[in-house]
């Protein structure tokens, strides 16, 4: 929020590996929406779309949904001949999450051209924007909006989705990818108490 360089009510959101939205109100007071984890939660984050394309890929190629160029394109990102060897990639051992997540470029390229890739990218800017509603809702009109996260930063598609949605529900909130990152931010805070 510090990132941001605004006074008063502020609001950010992040989808990187993980996904959560922050806010602060008027008074100082620190609220939040998301943030539960990717068990619990992290819609909109590059691991959750990940899940969802590695699942509709092997849909695809069992033929219990639609086809879909995500099956090839992660044979070819995992370098397999064969579906089945994905479970041994994933399982021994586990797959870290941030290993995951760095599947997303593969699925921002196959949703140009792949409508169950665009779903599931679609679907994801939706389940985020509601999230982020959520706090907003709770915060003054024309609070501010900060995205950041490697999602936001790095797929143009996924951030005019978001974007549209939520200045459709609330037209008076400005949305930028922030200037500065979140370190500057821990900078800038720590001049500010310095200065009190």
């Amino acid at each position: 929020l510090e990132a941001m360089r605004c006074d008063g009510a502020a609001a950010m959101v992040i989808s990187g590996t993980g996904s959560m939205a922050v806010g602060r109100l008027p008074d100082g007071e620190i609220i939040h929406t998301g943030g539960w984890g990717y068990i619990l939660g992290d819609e909109g984050s590059g691991y959750a779309i990940c899940i969802d394309a590695l699942k509709a890929a092997i849909c695809g190629y069992e033929g219990s949904a639609p086809e879909t160029l995500l099956t090839d394109a992660i044979k070819e990102y995992y370098q397999v001949d064969d579906m089945m060897k994905l479970i041994d990639i994933f399982y021994d051992p586990p797959m870290p999450r941030s290993e995951i997540a760095k599947l997303a470029p593969v699925i921002f390229r196959c949703a140009e051209n792949d409508a169950v890739a665009n779903g599931i990218v679609e679907k994801h800017a939706k389940l985020l924007a509601d999230t982020v509603s959520a706090l907003l809702r709770k915060m003054p009109s024309g609070t501010p909006l900060g995205l950041w996260g490697g999602i936001f930063e790095n797929y143009e598609k996924f951030r005019t989705l978001f974007s549209s949605i939520i200045s459709e529900k609330f037209p008076e909130t400005k949305i930028n990818v922030l200037e500065y990152a979140p370190e500057y931010g821990a900078v800038f805070a720590a001049i500010k108490t310095d200065g009190e």
